[in-house]
């Protein structure tokens, strides 16, 4: 599936979308975490850069545990904001999918 994760939105106690996005850190933490898999590594840099990418998977799960990962220092809004991106993303190819009637 292809994700962009320039559009993960972070907002803060009143709602107001916040400043910077989540792509530098996401693709640094990706980077320096998920030293197994060097495709995932060129991965990272792509999130880092806030470019599309294509992700398997088993390279989605990593993903999942690098962003709960405590050492990663993701505090739980972002978390929350990077996965209920990733879900909205798998819902919406999971309509894509399904043949209409």
């Amino acid at each position: 599936m292809i994700y962009d994760f320039s559009k993960v939105i972070l907002t803060d106690l009143e709602g107001k979308e916040m400043k910077g996005g989540i792509s530098k850190p996401l693709g640094t933490s990706l980077y320096g975490l998920a030293v197994k898999d060097l495709e995932l590594t060129e991965k990272a840099k792509a999130i880092y850069n806030g470019l599309e990418i294509e992700l398997e998977s088993k390279q989605l799960e990593v993903l999942k545990e690098v962003v709960t990962n405590p050492q990663a220092g993701f505090v739980a809004f972002a978390q929350k904001a990077i996965l209920d991106y990733i879900a909205s993303v798998q819902e919406v190819q999971k309509e894509k999918e399904t043949p209409k009637k």
